[in-house]
């Protein structure tokens, strides 16, 4: 694709314009990552554009803001005359666009600096606000004046702790400062956007300290999670409290899916509201996975969370503490009523939520954790059955030896279920044996 974009520039200069690759792909080619889109700036204006690629397909929904979308191989590279903007309305996107010739100044209406980088065919990068230094540093900075910018675009106090979270940066204190002092204007953007930057948040491999450094901006998206900071769980099993106990395990999570991801940051958060003591003073939390699961849904409602990742999600917070890796008997009831992948799901959930517990708390649970991942990998060695539809024997069967109605669906899961414990093998002639036997 970076081919394909340079020679969009030759053609912009070849026509007697000026023109850059700009923004994330320039940032993700200093870093060494992969680059998903290239993005132009260019001092031509949009019909310049179009005269320039006449021969080529465009989109130009964004012609409004200077944007065009030239296609090249189903590809779409939007090319953005300079500009800088108006006012913004609603603390989201700027209700008028000035064109500009100067390169510099389109650069200076950018969110962060290592995002205000440029170059050219030369492949020279364009430095005017000290990105590269701060990619160097690792280093999030906000361009210019930080409450500017995010009262310009509170999208952008998002975007700032998802840099944290995916690539280990930090915040530099007066863009964090100004983050927190603008989280209100959040209020003004799209549940969808939110949704996806949080979900890119949580999945980071650095999540745990980027949403621990901007808690207080998480806490305004989701305020449902503000009680459980310093919440004192009062357990041999635990040193920290409910947040940072949550942080902790998606710290150490090996499985990074926004279905285990989200399903530990909300696993325990109806904790505070189900604490009891025994006679020895010690805390307990009966009944919390259910309250999280009553706290958590209506939260991925407000989000707008898909439908399958809601029900995967809650389906890990109601299941998390239950023994289901007791018997090999267990984890296949487990994964025939919700599936193989929301058992292997679970599994890292536990996995993940063990080793945040405190040294005894560890030791406690970290045999039936281990358990849990030997019945799967036995389960998918030997390729056993898991589910009713697989059963080698069907209604025509049931109503051959006398069976009707009813009774065929009862027999069915009778049959199923001494399957799943072991006691007959799927195979056609010695379920109809056992069937039988039920006449």
């Amino acid at each position: 694709m970076e081919s394909v974009a340079l020679e969009l520039l030759k053609k912009l200069n070849n026509a007697g314009f000026e023109a850059y690759i700009v923004g994330g792909a320039v940032r993700n080619k200093l870093l060494g990552i992969p680059i998903s889109d290239f993005d132009i700036t260019t001092n031509a204006l949009p019909d310049d554009v179009k005269r320039v690629f006449v021969d080529y397909r465009f989109v130009e929904a964004g012609i409004k803001h200077g944007t065009v979308g030239v296609i090249v191989d189903s590809e779409v590279y939007e090319i953005t005359t300079y500009r800088i903007d108006g006012d913004y309305e609603r603390h989201r996107r700027p209700e008028s666009v000035q064109f500009t010739s100067s390169l510099k100044e389109d650069l200076r209406r950018r969110d962060f600096t290592v995002n205000a980088l440029a170059y050219g065919t030369d492949l020279r990068i364009i430095d005017y606000f000290g990105g590269v230094d701060d990619l160097k540093g690792g280093i999030i900075r906000a361009v210019g004046e930080p409450i500017k910018r995010f009262t310009e675009d509170a999208l952008r106090i998002l975007r700032a702790v998802r840099f944290s979270a995916v690539y280990g940066f930090e915040i530099e204190e007066n863009t964090l400062r100004a983050m927190k002092d603008c989280k209100s204007y959040l209020r003004d953007v799209s549940k969808e956007r939110i949704f996806t930057e949080l979900q890119q948040i949580v999945c980071g491999k650095y999540c745990a300290k980027a949403v621990y450094s901007a808690k207080e901006i998480i806490f305004e998206i989701i305020p449902e999670l503000k009680i459980t900071e310093t919440f004192n769980q009062f357990s041999l099993s635990h040193d920290y409290d409910v947040f940072n106990h949550t942080l902790v395990a998606m710290k150490v999570s090996k499985c990074r899916t926004p279905t285990v991801m989200w399903a530990l940051l909300f696993h325990d958060i109806g904790k505070p509201y189900c604490l009891t003591f025994d006679e020895k003073g010690y805390g307990h939390t009966k009944g919390h996975m259910q309250k999280s699961v009553e706290i958590a849904e209506p939260v991925f409602n407000r989000l707008k969370f898909p439908t399958k990742l809601k029900k995967d999600v809650l389906t890990i917070i109601g299941n998390h503490d239950k023994r289901v890796s007791d018997t090999k008997y267990s984890v296949k009831k487990y994964i025939s009523t919700y599936g193989k992948q929301a058992a292997y799901d679970l599994y890292y959930h536990k996995s993940a939520d063990n080793l945040a517990h405190s040294t005894y708390g560890i030791k406690r649970f970290v045999k039936e954790v281990k358990r849990f991942k030997d019945y799967l990998n036995e389960i998918e060695t030997a390729n056993e059955t898991c589910y009713i539809k697989d059963l080698k024997i069907d209604g025509d069967d049931l109503k051959i030896l006398g069976f009707s109605g009813k009774q065929i669906g009862a027999v069915k899961e009778k049959l199923f279920d001494e399957v799943l414990k072991g006691n007959v093998k799927n195979c056609n002639k010695d379920l109809v044996s056992l069937a039988k036997s039920y006449l």
